[in-house]
């Protein structure tokens, strides 16, 4: 925790960015990058950069988290900040700049190679329940295979899915039907 707060010569805040509820905000001045220390100090940092207020900035400078690379990190933490009286232009939003993680679109290459993987997983894991004569490797590859087809050919639903229904009226695995003439007054406890 810091022991000294400081407070800034006046400055503008010119990008704030947020990933994953971290926020970094820069500025105009010294300190050049801050990290607040709650997510309103980064939504305040939103306003003001909307606004384009020229602000005075109460932080910590800390240096005491080792780098992997040798040496301390510099860090420079927001707590507070006040607008300079009569210097707000105006504006609305937030004022954050919004990362999104991205990743290219999934090859049709790729796409079938996972499906393939994942088919010969299901087929193999389904060898021990076949029949004698079809657990050899070539029925096993064909099941793979077909397998495969299904998960890569298989459409995305067009809306919600319907819940599925346990039971439907069949006996089913955890069901107890009984033999006949048993009652629960043969069991001897």
């Amino acid at each position: 925790m810091p022991t000294e707060l400081q407070t800034s010569e006046p400055l503008r805040v010119t990008e704030v960015e947020e990933a994953n509820g971290w926020y970094k905000i820069t500025t105009d001045g010294h300190p050049k990058t801050l990290k607040p220390n709650r997510e309103e100090g980064g939504s305040a940092a939103g306003r003001f950069k909307l606004d384009g207020t020229r602000i005075i900035v109460q932080y910590a400078e800390r240096n005491d988290k080792p780098n992997p690379h040798g040496g301390f990190y510099h860090d420079f933490y927001w707590y507070a900040a006040k607008p300079i009286p009569h210097e707000a232009n105006g504006g609305g939003g937030d004022g954050i700049t919004h990362v999104t993680q991205t990743r290219p679109a999934t090859d049709p290459d790729e796409a079938w190679r996972i499906a393939l993987s994942v088919g010969s997983e299901r087929a193999v894991q389904l060898a021990p329940h076949l029949q004698p004569n079809q657990a050899d490797f070539p029925f096993i590859w064909a099941l793979s295979y077909e397998f495969a087809q299904r998960i890569y050919l298989t459409p995305p639903p067009s809306g919600p899915l319907a819940p599925l229904t346990a039971g439907g009226g069949a006996p089913g695995a955890y069901d107890d039907p009984g033999f006949p003439g048993e009652s629960d007054d043969d069991i001897p406890f």
